[in-house]
């Protein structure tokens, strides 16, 4: 069964972005609750794309990993402390 028409006037640059919203709702049952939470919340709007936080748990990893060598540095050497 055909799906209704729907027309919307959108900057072309979001042209891409409305097709893909719209193929993904289509495909993607529990997209539609996901979108509408997005839309509906404005404090949402600080979004953060998944990328963006494995870099940041990347760099924290990281941190983590070389804090835990000088520790371990200190303790193997019989230091205090500090």
């Amino acid at each position: 069964m055909a799906l209704p028409n729907l027309t919307l006037r959108t900057a072309t640059q979001h042209h891409d972005l409305m097709r893909r919203v719209n193929m993904r709702l289509r495909d993607d049952p529990g997209f539609v609750q996901v979108l509408g939470n997005l839309v509906g919340d404005k404090s949402r709007t600080s979004y953060m794309p998944s990328e963006e936080i494995e870099a940041r748990f990347r760099h924290l990893e990281e941190h983590v990993k070389a804090l835990e060598e000088r520790v371990f540095k200190r303790l193997d050497s019989g230091q205090p402390d500090a």
